[in-house]
């Protein structure tokens, strides 16, 4: 085998690579430890987690394989709790802390039936229909929420 050496310049651009990787980290969106689920309903499997606290519990053993993902992003309304002290607690008992919180946004259901029934109407008559039909979202915020709870 070929010895190589290594000089200064490279000792040091190997030490800065070195140092880039060992700072890599990922949050984990709350929505990511689920097997399935979509805005309009979920389809859970064997095993997924429940719970905004059961997410953090695997968000945790994922953070303790990897060593990459020391950052969970939860996701309102659906992790939504009473005690946040508590949840900080516990994401802190697995060495996580909080990153983003992935926002969601109201889909009308009404206007997109409405939508829908209308283009088919107008194709029915002849008319022309776009090929996209573009349904408005609404951001949902902590400061709207409570607008939108119990929607559709």
């Amino acid at each position: 085998m070929h010895d190589m050496k290594i000089t200064g310049k490279g000792k040091r651009a190997i030490r800065a690579l070195l140092v880039t990787a060992m700072a890599y980290a990922v949050a984990v969106p709350t929505w990511g430890v689920g097997t399935g689920g979509t805005r309009f309903a979920r389809f859970p499997g064997p095993g997924e987690p429940r719970n905004i606290c059961e997410k953090i519990d695997d968000c945790g053993v994922i953070h303790q394989l990897t060593r990459t993902t020391p950052a969970v992003s939860p996701h309102i309304p659906w992790d939504k709790v009473d005690d946040y002290s508590a949840l900080r607690q516990r994401a802190a008992s697995h060495e996580l802390s909080f990153d983003a919180v992935n926002s969601n946004s109201f889909q009308d259901a009404k206007g997109q039936g409405a939508g829908g029934v209308d283009a088919a109407l107008n194709l029915i008559q002849g008319k022309a229909v776009p090929a996209y039909v573009d349904i408005p979202y609404q951001l949902v915020t902590p400061a709207n929420i409570q607008d939108f709870l119990g929607a559709n």
